[in-house]
């Protein structure tokens, strides 16, 4: 017969406290979404290039974000027009020694290009991504000189899979396809 030895209540209260202490831990879930979803959700679709990235504070100087300003190449849809200005601003970056890390959010780089999804504006009036960074499409030039759209899964964000395997689609066909408008595209 084996003899179990006798729990003290203590021990018993002390797993309980970490139990509890220890299941505080949040976690945000992101819905996935197609290329056709998020058209359907966003008010603007955007073809931009990014021409300045900076860190800076929230007014109260407690939150780091990193401020994202665009060049817009060209509407697919919504009210902006090619030459206007975007600015982004996201939580995250690092300044004066403090740095955060948000996992999953976007990041550009100057003088790449891309397509944006955005829908609305936070209460400081900076424009929404929809989806978080499933909203940043990277968009890159052919040897031929045609836009496309690059996505390492691609055919997992299209709908019934209609173009295959693929990791780059000609922005055009995207157009035609999930947008339903066949304009020119601006180089």
């Amino acid at each position: 017969m084996r003899v179990r030895p006798k729990r003290s209540g203590l021990e018993f209260l002390l797993v309980l406290l970490m139990t509890v202490l220890c299941s505080k831990a949040e976690a945000v879930v992101l819905k996935r979404y197609t290329l056709s979803t998020l058209s359907e959700q966003a008010d603007d679709i955007l073809h931009v290039t990014c021409v300045a990235a900076y860190p800076g504070r929230s007014e109260g100087g407690s939150k780091v974000y990193t401020y994202y300003k665009f060049e817009i190449r060209e509407r697919l849809r919504g009210g902006q027009t090619r030459g206007d200005g975007l600015m982004l601003r996201l939580l995250g970056g690092s300044l004066g020694g403090q740095n955060v890390l948000l996992p999953g959010a976007p990041s550009f780089r100057e003088g790449n290009h891309y397509l944006l999804y955005l829908k609305g504006s936070n209460d400081e009036g900076y424009p929404l991504l929809v989806g978080f960074s499933q909203g940043v499409v990277p968009l890159q030039r052919s040897d031929t000189g045609v836009w496309q759209i690059q996505r390492s899964d691609l055919s997992g964000l299209l709908e019934n899979n209609q173009f295959g395997a693929l990791t780059t689609i000609p922005l055009e066909l995207f157009r035609s396809t999930l947008l339903g408008g066949s304009s020119p595209i601006v180089p």
